[in-house]
């Protein structure tokens, strides 16, 4: 009896204590998950996995964008401009396809998008069917979820009340985090601080010899890779049918694609190619397009920051062949796309 009271006492003690730091919270609701503010100017911070699902459940839109930091330079104000509809950019650096996978089920469920423009990128899909990157804190696997018990974890959490504070610094103060900003357009673009260049892809190259972490092939299996296509990609195009999905390849620099063949992975990389193809084909709300074999693009260093990441010119020249219909993949064009790449990788040599 007396180890019952105590255990009531110690509830009730740390419900007291937590209501106040969780109605904070949620009125101020700082990764804006239940609602837009109305008490305060609009911020948004710079943590993709913590601030995209309040973006995907509060924003308005008809288009989202899911994939990595391949696509942080996608600017609202060029593809509503170019496409005529609102979009959110969902992006997350180094986001693996269970992350996306995750991602486009919130968009999904909140039954905004009829469009979801969806990023192949080869790294996301290595390693396990459930890899997730964890921050200092974790993976926030309570954002996206459905159940609305696991939200505690976000209301009554010091890091969501540390957040709130920052909220309240710039609303009273003028002091704004530095992982804070107004400016959903730029929240995350990175195009503005690099410098495109042949020498950083060039630089970039030779630091990725000795990294074994940028292409573990431990982690590049064909085994791993199609169980990733099968179950964080291709069930969600299957069983979404009234979705449009518009996937895409992003145009690695030739020397990305170099790279990969040195570890012995650019093999597996136009097989998964193939095989997301075959997949889709007879899918009527899907369409693919491939950058990649590109020439005046993936050849042109002068593109890129490093050996994948590419200008927000390439980002805009995406969205207009989307819009036009051009490098969409199709049973005629299939291989032969497929065998330029391997033919301009194959010929290319890197002068250091």
């Amino acid at each position: 009896m007396k180890l019952r009271i105590f255990i009531f006492k110690a509830i009730l003690i740390t419900l007291i204590v937590l209501f106040p730091f969780s109605f904070i919270n949620y009125i101020i609701d700082p990764y804006q998950f239940y609602r837009k503010p109305t008490l305060y100017k609009p911020v948004y911070f710079t943590d993709q996995r913590y601030q995209n699902p309040g973006l995907a459940r509060s924003q308005d839109y008809s288009i989202a964008f899911v994939g990595t930091s391949m696509s942080d330079n996608f600017l609202h104000s060029y593809v509503e401009e170019k496409m005529d509809r609102k979009m959110v950019r969902l992006s997350i650096m180094g986001g693996s396809m269970y992350e996306q996978k995750l991602t486009v089920n919130l968009v999904i469920n909140a039954k905004k998008a009829g469009t979801i423009i969806w990023e192949l990128n080869y790294y996301s899909f290595r390693g396990g069917t459930k890899r997730v990157t964890e921050t200092g804190r974790g993976f926030p696997y309570y954002f996206y979820d459905d159940n609305p018990l696991t939200d505690l974890k976000y209301l009554c959490n010091f890091d969501t009340l540390l957040k709130s504070y920052y909220i309240f610094l710039n609303e009273y103060r003028g002091k704004m985090h530095y992982t804070m900003t107004h400016n959903l357009e730029m929240l995350n673009a990175w195009f503005a601080g690099s410098k495109f260049t042949r020498e950083n892809v060039i630089k970039d190259w030779k630091l990725a010899q000795d990294d074994l972490e940028r292409a573990n092939p431990q982690e590049f299996t064909w085994d791993q890779l199609k169980a990733n296509a099968d179950k964080n990609l291709l069930t969600v195009l299957r069983t979404n049918p009234d979705i449009e999905f518009i996937l895409f390849y992003p145009p690695f620099s030739i020397v990305a694609h170099k790279f990969l063949d040195g570890r012995g992975l650019f093999d597996n990389e136009l097989k998964l190619k193939q095989y997301i193809y075959e997949n889709c084909k007879d899918l009527k709300n899907v369409r693919i397009y491939d950058f990649q074999d590109i020439e005046d693009i993936i050849g042109n260093l002068d593109n890129y920051r490093d050996m994948t990441h590419y200008s927000k010119e390439i980002n805009e020249y995406m969205i207009d062949c989307i819009v036009s219909g051009k490098h969409t993949v199709t049973d005629e064009n299939m291989e032969d796309k497929l065998k330029n790449l391997e033919q301009l990788v194959r010929a290319f040599s890197i002068a250091l």
